[in-house]
């Protein structure tokens, strides 16, 4: 299998790297509605049950199928170290579901994490680092370029230009605002390898990420750009890196502390309320009781009809807008621990490789790990922030493998 594996023409792969990116983007949306509904949304102006599936579920089919085919030809297989990274969150999901009725669909959810995480990590391993990153600007551009057209074309799209921040092929301004904030740190990345389509593309999505107006996003993009640039200023000359690292993870952490304590001060005197997200949060946690520790089970939020009611009857949404309190409700503290061990394990990793190239991962760990506390699609399943985050983690360590080897040389 490993000589069909090695057979396959990288252009191959730079396809499936776009293909996982747009499955995990939410880009995807309308894959999941029939298609005189998604015609009523927009691209068309008339609707038609007759046809049986709308572009983007044939796209969001061919990749999945595409990457269940990686991963047959893989099998059997050694897992993949950014797969191992995840298997504490996935395992405990799929056995927190045992006391819920979501077994199947968290079954479901996991095992598509499965197949995309090695698919991702196939890709990059018959991927140099110039042609990895070369398929995620042109993928990432690709998405952004089609949601601007829809932006100022279609009349249905053209709506979401104002007040409401843009949206293109998203669900709303903050799907958009969360895939090119996760964006932002691979275009960086592979600035040095690929200058032209990365700037490009890297100017594109800072364009879009304004336009969608998801502040947290922004704000946080530019914390993580400011603290990139003064350690890149402190680094120059210098050539132990696994001491700035752990500053860059310390001075990050810091950070989340200051800003995370900040904000539930002033959730607590009603200064502020996330347009309402705080008031959500409280049901959530009323809700859990004595489930605390173990949580609900599974991903049971969504289908738990007590909150469904209740977030109906207030015109609220049935989502928690904040994976902290998503995984606390669903999997307890052992789901929060199991979090953020993941995340530090990924910082601590970086670390120990000792390589400059490690601070674009662990700066994707801030993003992620701030963002995740205002938005519920963060939770190391399969999103493309998860994707990102990997990603970074995987092409980092080609570089320094490719470093040590030409330093040996």
């Amino acid at each position: 299998m490993s000589k069909i594996v090695g057979s396959i023409p990288p252009l191959v792969w730079q396809i499936i790297i776009f293909l996982i990116i747009f499955s995990s983007s939410a880009a995807g949306y309308y894959s999941g509605q029939n298609y005189a509904d998604f015609m009523n949304r927009g691209w068309y102006t008339q609707a038609s049950d007759s046809d049986l599936a709308n572009p983007l579920t044939v796209l969001g089919t061919i990749g999945s199928v595409a990457c269940a085919f990686v991963l047959v030809l893989r099998f059997p297989f050694k897992p993949a170290p950014i797969l191992l990274m995840l298997l504490p969150v996935l395992s405990w999901l799929i056995i927190s579901s045992a006391w819920s009725n979501t077994i199947s669909s968290t079954a479901v959810l996991t095992l598509k994490a499965v197949i995309y995480v090695n698919a991702l990590d196939c890709a990059l391993r018959q991927l140099d680092a110039k042609s990895a990153f070369r398929a995620f600007s042109w993928s990432i551009s690709a998405i952004l370029l089609i949601s601007l057209a829809l932006c100022i074309s279609d009349p249905v799209f053209r709506i979401s230009i104002g007040a409401d921040g843009w949206r293109g092929l998203f669900t709303q301004k903050n799907r958009l605002s969360s895939f090119c904030l996760f964006s932002i740190p691979v275009l960086m990345f592979g600035m040095r390898l690929t200058p032209i389509s990365s700037l490009f593309t890297l100017i594109l999505t800072a364009f879009m990420l304004v336009m969608s107006q998801g502040k947290a996003a922004i704000a946080i993009i530019g914390a993580a750009a400011i603290i990139l640039f003064a350690v890149n200023m402190s680094w120059r000359g210098r050539g132990e890196a696994k001491t700035t690292l752990l500053v860059t993870c310390i001075l990050f952490a810091f950070t989340f502390i200051v800003i995370s304590s900040a904000l539930i001060y002033q959730v607590n005197l009603g200064l502020i309320d996330f347009t309402g997200r705080a008031r959500i949060w409280s049901w959530f946690l009323d809700d859990l009781g004595k489930d605390i520790f173990f949580g609900k089970g599974g991903l049971t939020a969504a289908q738990d009809p007590i909150f469904v009611q209740r977030a109906e009857s207030s015109g609220m949404p049935s989502t928690s807008d904040s994976s902290y309190i998503m995984i606390l409700y669903n999997n307890g503290i052992v789901g929060i621990f199991l979090f953020f061990a993941t995340a530090v394990g990924i910082c601590v990793s970086s670390i120990n490789k000792n390589s400059r190239h490690f601070i674009y991962p662990i700066i994707s760990v801030f993003c992620y790990i701030i963002f995740a506390a205002t938005e519920s699609d963060t939770r190391f399943l399969p999103y493309y922030s998860t994707y990102s985050l990997l990603a970074l983690f995987s092409i980092a360590a080609k570089l320094r493998q490719r470093d040590q080897m030409e330093l040996n040389a």
